[in-house]
């Protein structure tokens, strides 16, 4: 990623009840050092890189002014006062869109390129009452310095931000991919930054993913000869699902459940089947399969039971002619 041009504008906390405040607008781009490009490079990196990143499309029920101006952007040769200027009105929508219970904080806008393709960004950071950006001169125009940005950025009092990064394919597809490491309890990228300020949508449906990712998993268990290592991963991944992380990690899964020996054939088979290492879970198309439990044999006995039930009060043993025992203990209600 070799960002070549950035512009930092800062929008104020709109407080209710008075006159909504201006953003505070740089007239020229920032200096970029090799340090503060770096700095910025390793940033966009571990952002977009981290299992907080989603691949993201324009969409055409929001009204924001956002992807236009992107398309523009990525399909014109670079001009310094084209880049200011839509820098600005990026400023001016989210100054415009945003309410009291939104936080102060800047907006960078970059160019680049990633190999070959030229890239747009945006960032929004947000920041906590009392930290400062102050404005610097260049060439007599004011602008906000990157060497500034990074100790923002690094501060404490600094909550980390948020950020989408576009580009252009050879078929002329504009895409994005958004990082926010700010989920909300469920895993969702913010609706306000996603939405009503880029008008873009996630490309992924989360439910689906989640579903692909647990049948094709049980369908991979399935295969394994042993019935007992079969329940056993079985009740695993049910427990793995239900857990409190917002996230699927297939590849953590696998490392903390399953044989080493059943691992990497286990990822091979969901790449096979085009399921993401990396999934923000969704467990509403799963929840009926969730709670039930079943175990089917051969001669059409079948035993259904919740996961609890089955770790409690159902006992497998393995028999020396390859079938499988199954003991319950409890009362009988019906026949």
């Amino acid at each position: 990623m070799d960002i070549q041009h950035v512009i930092i504008h800062e929008v104020l906390r709109q407080k209710a009840g008075e006159k909504k405040a201006l953003p505070i607008y740089s007239e020229a781009e920032s200096e970029l050092k090799d340090e503060s490009k770096l700095f910025l490079r390793e940033k966009l990196i571990n952002s977009i890189g981290s299992s907080n990143a989603h691949e993201i499309l324009f969409d055409e029920n929001y009204t924001s002014p956002v992807p236009e101006i992107i398309k523009k952007l990525l399909t014109e040769d670079y001009n310094n006062e084209n880049f200011i200027e839509s820098s600005k009105s990026f400023a001016c929508h989210l100054n415009n869109i945003q309410t009291a219970i939104n936080s102060a904080g800047f907006i960078l806008i970059f160019s680049g390129f990633n190999i070959d393709k030229r890239v747009v960004g945006i960032s929004k950071l947000e920041k906590v009452e009392g930290a400062q950006l102050k404005q610097s001169q260049r060439g007599g125009k004011n602008t906000f310095e990157i060497t500034n940005l990074k100790n923002l950025i690094l501060s404490k009092n600094t909550k980390l931000f948020k950020i989408a990064v576009y580009e252009k394919n050879d078929d002329g597809f504009y895409f994005g991919n958004i990082c926010d490491n700010q989920l909300n309890a469920k895993g969702e990228i913010a609706h306000f930054f996603l939405k009503k300020f880029l008008g873009c949508k996630l490309k992924a449906d989360y439910a689906i993913e989640t579903k692909h990712f647990y049948k094709y998993s049980i369908d991979f268990i399935q295969s394994i000869d042993d019935p007992l290592i079969q329940n056993q991963y079985k009740l695993f991944l049910q427990a793995y699902i239900q857990n409190n992380q917002n996230v699927i990690e297939s590849r953590r899964f696998a490392s903390t459940y399953l044989q080493v020996s059943h691992r990497q054939a286990y990822e091979q088979y969901l790449v096979k089947k085009s399921v993401p290492f990396t999934i923000i879970k969704d467990c509403r198309y799963i929840e009926n399969d969730l709670k039930k439990h079943l175990y089917k044999f051969e001669n059409g006995i079948q035993i259904i039971g919740t996961k609890d039930d089955f770790e409690d009060q159902v006992k497998l043993e393995s028999l020396e002619n390859g079938n499988t025992r199954a003991t319950v203990e409890s009362r009988l209600e019906k026949i």
